[in-house]
C-alpha cells in the first residue's frame, strides 16, 4: 500500500514538474509537489475502494490491471479538476493523460515487484494462510495436490473434513466429519475453509457456510471442473439462487488468423532489433570450443507432426550422448528431465540461457510456422510417447516459444503442473490470455536475469522440460501470487 502511494505520487510529481518546466501551468514548483502528494493518498485510497487490496480480487491478474486503469482515470480526472481550481479556464488534457499513463505503469510495476516477492516467500512455505479442506476422499486429493503444486496461491492444507465411513489417505490429516468443524477450526488454527461443493449434500452444506461466515471464517467453493477459464463462467442465476452458465470453448477463425499475424509481426521485428546481439553469441560459441553455433533438435508439434527447433548452442558439443548417465539425477516428476546444475552447461551457454539469448534462433520457426510465440512448450517425442489421452490434446494447439506454464510454474518440479497449465490453455485459449503471457514473459526473462547474476549461479534458464540442451524456456492467468488479505 504504501510503495504504491510513492509510486502515485512519483509519477504525478514528475509529470506536473514537467508540465510546470514547459509553461503549461503557472504554480509555484511546491504546489506542484503538494497535488502530487494529494493525488498519491487518493490513489491508495480509490485502491482501497476497488478492493485492489484484498485477496480474491487481487489474485486475478487481469481483473486487477482493469482496476488499476480505472484508479488511473480516476487521478486524472481528480487532477484536471484541481488544476480547474488553480487556473481560470480548461487545463490543457496533456498532463492529465501522462500522468494517467504513467500512473498506470508504476502501479503495475510495483504490484508485480511485490508479487515476485511474495511467490518467493510463499514457495518456501511462509506467507500462506491455513485451510481446511472438505468433501470426499477422492476430491480432497485434488484440491491438495492442486494446493501443494501451486504454493504462490498462497493457501496451505493443515487437515480435512469428511462424512466419509472409511476416509482415504489425501496427503493431510483427517480432522473428523462434518459435525467437527468448529473443533477443528480451533484445532489448526485455520482461517479459511476450501469446500469441495458436490462432495457435501445440500442441506449440509447451506448449514456448513453460514456456520463459516458466522465465524468470521474465508469460504471457498470448489465446482469439481477443472481446467475452465473464469471468463467462460457467467453468472446467471435463477429464482435468486447462483447458477452458472458456461461458455463453451470454441476459438475463432479470425481470432487464429490475428495471432498468426501477430507472430510474424512480433518475431521479424524482435530478429531485426536482436540480430547484432545474435552475431555476438554466434561468435562466442564457435570461438569458445570450435564446435556448431546452432543447435537442433525434433519435437512434435501441432497435431503430432514432427518438428526442428533450434538455439544457440549452450551446451557441449556431446550432450545428448552423456544424457542417460544423468537421468538418475533428474529433478522433475513424470516424463519431464530437468537438471538445475547440470555439467554439460558451457560457461557461455550459462550466460546466454540466463538472458534467454539461446532461445531466440526459435523466432525463425515461429516465421515458418512450426512454432508460435505463444503456445505449449513443444514436447520430445519419447515424452509425448508417455502422454494419455487427455494429455495428448496438448496438440491441438500449436506450440510456442513461451506458455502458461513456462511463466506460472517453470521452476515446479511437478508433472501436475505442467499438465494442468498447460491443458488449461488449449482448453481457454484466447487472444487476451496471450498477450498476458507475453507480458508475464518479459516479466520473467528480466526477473530471472538480474536474479541468476545477482546471485552468481547457474542453469535456472527459461526453456523447454526435457530438451538435453534446454531446461525451461520462458500467469487473464490464473491465481496469482497477488493474494494479500
Amino acid at each position: 500500500m504504501t510503495m504504491e502511494g510513492l509510486a502515485v505520487t512519483f509519477a504525478w510529481a514528475v509529470t506536473l514538474l514537467v508540465a510546470l518546466e514547459q509553461g503549461k501551468f503557472y504554480n509555484p514548483w511546491w504546489v506542484a509537489v503538494i497535488e502530487a502528494v494529494l493525488l498519491g493518498v487518493a490513489g491508495v485510497a480509490l485502491s482501497w475502494v476497488f478492493r485492489l487490496y484484498q485477496s480474491r480480487v487481487a489474485a486475478m491478474r487481469s481483473v486487477t490491471a482493469e482496476r488499476q486503469g480505472l484508479v488511473a482515470v480516476a487521478l486524472a480526472g481528480l487532477a484536471n479538476a484541481m488544476q480547474r481550481v488553480l487556473h481560470d479556464g480548461a487545463p490543457p488534457l496533456g498532463p492529465a493523460i501522462a500522468g494517467a499513463a504513467a500512473t498506470f505503469v508504476l502501479l503495475v510495476v510495483v504490484r508485480s515487484l511485490f508479487e515476485a516477492w511474495l511467490t518467493f516467500h510463499r514457495a518456501n512455505g511462509a506467507l500462506s494462510r491455513p485451510v481446511v479442506l472438505v468433501g470426499r476422499s477422492h476430491e480432497v486429493i485434488h484440491l491438495n495436490h492442486l494446493l501443494q503444486n501451486h504454493p504462490e496461491i498462497g493457501y496451505h492444507p493443515v487437515g480435512y473434513l469428511s462424512d466419509e465411513l472409511e476416509p482415504v489417505p489425501v496427503g493431510v490429516a483427517h480432522l473428523g466429519g462434518l459435525g467437527s468443524t468448529v473443533q477443528a477450526l480451533e484445532q489448526t488454527g485455520a482461517t479459511g475453509v476450501l469446500i469441495a461443493a458436490n462432495g457435501v449434500p445440500s442441506v449440509e452444506l447451506n448449514s456448513l457456510v453460514r456456520t463459516l461466515h458466522g465465524m468470521g471464517v474465508h469460504v471457498h467453493l470448489s465446482s469439481g471442473l477443472t481446467r475452465i477459464g473464469h471468463r467462460r463462467v457467467r453468472q446467471l442465476p435463477m429464482a435468486h439462487e447462483p447458477f452458472f452458465y458456461l461458455e463453451p470453448a470454441s476459438p475463432r477463425r479470425v481470432a487464429l488468423s490475428v495471432k498468426r499475424v501477430a507472430d510474424v509481426v512480433v518475431a521479424s521485428l524482435v530478429l531485426v532489433l536482436t540480430s547484432p546481439i545474435l552475431l555476438v553469441s554466434a561468435l562466442a560459441v564457435k570461438l569458445s570450443d570450435g564446435g556448431p553455433v546452432f543447435f537442433h533438435q525434433v519435437r512434435i508439434g501441432q497435431d503430432g507432426r514432427r518438428i526442428t527447433i533450434r538455439k544457440i548452442r549452450s551446451m557441449t558439443v556431446d550432450a545428448e550422448d552423456q544424457l542417460d548417465d544423468l537421468r538418475e539425477l533428474n529433478e522433475r516428476t513424470g516424463p519431464l528431465f530437468k537438471l538445475d546444475d547440470d555439467p554439460r552447461i558451457t560457461r557461455v551457454g550459462h550466460w546466454l540461457r540466463v538472458s534467454s539469448i539461446d532461445e531466440l534462433p526459435q523466432l525463425l520457426d515461429v516465421l515458418n510456422g512450426s512454432l508460435s510465440l505463444i503456445g505449449p512448450r513443444p514436447a520430445l517425442p519419447d515424452e509425448v510417447a508417455q502422454f494419455d489421452d487427455e494429455m495428448l490434446g496438448r496438440l491441438r494447439m500449436r506450440p510456442g516459444v513461451t506458455g502458461l506454464w513456462q511463466v506460472e510454474a517453470r521452476h515446479n518440479p511437478s508433472y501436475f503442473a505442467y499438465r494442468h497449465l498447460d491443458l488449461f490453455y488449449v482448453e481457454n485459449w484466447s487472444l487476451g490470455l496471450d498477450v498476458a503471457i507475453l507480458v508475464a514473459t518479459v516479466r520473467t526473462v528480466v526477473g530471472d536475469a538480474l536474479h541468476s547474476m545477482r546471485r552468481g549461479s547457474s542453469s535456472d534458464s527459461p526453456d523447454a522440460p526435457g530438451s538435453p540442451d534446454a531446461p525451461e524456456s520462458i500467469g487473464e492467468l490464473q491465481p496469482s501470487a497477488a493474494s494479500v488479505g
